[in-house]
């Protein structure tokens, strides 16, 4: 096997492919790629067992420039980490890749090589990339699915035992094309109209596979083809596949309460910079920040938090707009900054809205966007 590739073609093909390469594994063969070169192009596949990639490069671009010379055909197998060091370092604009015997690659420029082991191709397991077409599928701008991704991602779980909350479910359904995501201490939801007026489905993907088509040039669009277990994602040069989670999400309309009689409305760059005064002592007091929020007639909006051995630190909010009951003169509740700051930064908007029911129940980060939903879980404070 021999051949000639340019190498920032193969550098941002591997940058793609080894987001899916575990960091660790008993298995060798998922830190590693199969490269399958032939006279159609280059091809590059990686796996962590639950997620796939299959990335092809072809002989040439859409404006016809030569992006890969194969002289001889084949495959091997790689250490995906190995690899891409090796091709980052090269600086110059092509490289070539010379198999000198069965297990024995040599890769190299004029004035750099690098001679490494690699491992039969059938050491690598056999990969699922085609569904068939009579299954569930619909079609998405990468642009939307980043919007999409990018207001909801922050809310999926990073640990627990239920698996499902580790994905973002989605929905279409009433012409729209829904992403939720919750950890089960904060939940977040957007939605985008649907290329289908009559598109209904709603199934639970790995956020791993989303993060990867999200950060995909935007003006591609994207297909995905779906059954009961798993779901496939293609664009023109790369195919995504992924097992579902199982399971069914908590309903935000169930979550959200009937009513708020309390709120909030602020200048967002205010509150982030206020809060971020008051995050300084709240991190050295927990690994979770603490803010607590007092919402009063007679001095406005107070954000402040407490450290045992630090002190304390109160930052008023100004130009504030406030609701509250007449009969009350004072509202105070506790929140996680992280999460309140996540929230309010995926509204995107100039001006934000914090709505509340009591203290102790779910409450509400919003803008004018109906579609943009915002759910949080209050943190009990010491009064």
């Amino acid at each position: 096997m021999r051949f000639i590739i340019l190498r920032d073609v193969l550098f941002q093909a591997l940058s793609i492919t080894n987001k899916i390469v575990p960091s660790s594994s008993s298995n060798p063969a998922l830190l590693s790629n199969l490269i399958r070169v032939s006279s159609k192009g280059l091809e590059i596949q990686a796996t962590d067992g639950t997620i796939s990639a299959k990335l092809s490069i072809p002989l040439k671009d859409e404006k016809d420039n030569v992006n890969l010379e194969v002289m001889e055909e084949g495959d091997f197998l790689v250490s995906a980490k190995c690899l891409f060091d090796m091709i980052y370092k090269f600086d110059t604009k092509k490289i070539t890749f010379n198999m000198v015997d069965s297990n024995y690659l040599s890769v190299y420029d004029s004035s750099t090589s690098f001679n490494i082991y690699t491992r039969d191709s059938k050491d690598f397991p056999i990969l699922g990339f085609d569904l068939s077409e009579d299954n569930n599928s619909f079609k998405a701008k990468i642009s939307d699915i980043k919007k999409l991704f990018d207001k909801t991602s922050f809310a999926v779980a990073t640990k627990g035992s239920k698996d499902m909350f580790l994905g973002i479910d989605i929905t279409a359904r009433n012409g729209k094309l829904y992403f939720l995501a919750t950890d089960s201490y904060r939940m977040a939801r957007y939605a985008i109209k649907s290329e289908s007026e009559s598109a209904k489905f709603d199934f639970i993907c790995p956020v791993k596979a989303l993060s990867i088509i999200s950060s995909l040039t935007e003006d591609k669009e994207v297909k995905v083809i779906f059954d009961n277990q798993r779901s496939i994602f293609k664009t023109d040069d790369l195919i995504i596949a992924t097992r579902l989670y199982q399971g069914e999400f908590p309903s935000p309309d169930r979550i959200i309460p009937s009513s708020f009689a309390y709120s909030i409305s602020f200048n967002t760059e205010s509150f982030l910079k206020s809060i971020d005064k008051v995050r300084i002592l709240a991190a050295y007091e927990t690994k979770t920040p603490i803010c607590k929020l007092t919402i009063s007639k007679e001095t406005g909006v107070t954000l402040s938090s407490h450290s045992e051995g630090n002190g304390e630190c109160k930052d008023i909010l100004k130009d504030c707009e406030i609701m509250m009951p007449e009969n009350e003169e004072v509202f105070e509740i506790g929140f996680n900054i992280e999460y309140v700051c996540q929230s309010i930064k995926a509204l995107g908007s100039e001006k934000s809205t914090l709505v509340f029911s009591s203290p102790v129940r779910m409450f509400m980060a919003k803008n004018d966007d109906e579609e943009n939903i915002q759910i949080l879980t209050p943190v009990r404070i010491s009064r």
